[in-house]
Parts: structure tokens; sequence; C-alpha cells
């Protein structure tokens, strides 16, 4: 049986897993240079979810932009776009 101490490591190392959400402009050095994407009420760095980011970026930003769970930008890799 998981003791207390056991779940909060387990929902610590859980939450650590998830992967933040980025977002890189085609006009400004596209897929090399990345910002956090924030929430706009509490500053939090947001979690990538493939579908909310993206529709989050497209209501906020009127340009052409990029999305990337950490991952995958620290390989410089775009994983959704909006061209």
């Amino acid at each position: 049986m998981e003791t207390e101490s056991q779940k909060y490591l387990n929902d610590i190392l859980l939450e650590r897993k998830k992967e933040k959400a980025w977002v890189t402009f085609l006009d400004d050095n596209f897929e090399n240079k990345w910002y956090p994407l924030n929430c706009p009420v509490t500053g939090e760095h947001l979690n990538f979810h493939e579908v909310r980011t993206y529709n989050l970026c497209l209501s906020v930003f009127n340009r052409k932009f990029g999305i990337a769970p950490t991952s995958q930008k620290d390989m410089g890799n775009a994983s959704r776009d909006n061209f």
C-alpha cells in the first residue's frame, strides 16, 4: 500500500513529467527562438496540449507561429504551425 509520502513524491514526479507549452514565430528566428506560453491571468507557464495550445495561440497572436512541447522545442522542432 502506498504511503502518503510516496503518493506525494509520485505526484511531484508526474507534475515534472508534464511538458510545458512553447511558441516560436516565423518572423523571429523560427524554431531557434522560443517563448514560454503563459497563462494570461496567473502568468504560470502552461502545460502543453496540442489543441488547446494551438487554439490559444490562434486567438492571441496575429502572426505566423509554431508551437511545441518542451521535448520538441529542445530539438528545435515546432510540432504544429499555422502556415
